[in-house]
């Protein structure tokens, strides 16, 4: 489990972090035009970082790198770059907030648990859960994030 400064680590980490997420992780898959979800993924797209065409990507990735709840747990570092860009996604595109919420952290974290709040809703969203879920009941996080930004737009209009 990673142990962090909550504080010091949103500014000063996530963007790093981030971009390790882009430069190796991703980068480091198999790719291919008739992709296997779980595999390989497919081409990257020519897309914004926080696009719904990168999101998607992005998702595919976490598949590939994550098939087991076991491999997440061993790889706090790799969860930890795919945790920073769902939460930033979400504060750029669904205008969310960061706050802690530490028992949110677990298995990826001790002692802190990053979570995204709204002021338009009391939902509150888990990017680790978001992970987690995609692991265990093989449903990805980026409808549930498209749901959130959409709610977010209809609340504006």
């Amino acid at each position: 489990m990673l142990q962090r400064g909550w504080r010091g680590r949103i500014f000063a980490v996530a963007n790093i972090q981030i971009d390790s997420l882009f430069d190796d992780t991703l980068r480091s898959l198999p790719v291919a035009e008739d992709f296997t979800a779980g595999e390989n993924v497919p081409p990257c797209p020519v897309a914004a970082r926080y696009s719904p065409a990168m999101l998607e990507w992005v998702e595919y990735g976490a598949f590939a790198v994550f098939p087991t709840r076991t491999s997440l747990i061993d790889s706090s570092e790799v969860a930890d770059r795919f945790v920073c860009y769902l939460t930033e996604y979400l504060v750029r595109n669904a205008d969310g907030l960061r706050f802690n919420v530490p028992a949110n952290g677990t298995p990826v974290y001790e002692g802190i648990g990053p979570s995204v709040c709204y002021g338009y809703t009391s939902a509150v969203d888990n990017p680790v859960d978001m992970l987690l879920s995609m692991i265990e009941h093989g449903d990805g996080f980026a409808d549930d994030i498209t749901d959130r930004v959409e709610e977010y737009h209809d609340s504006k209009a």
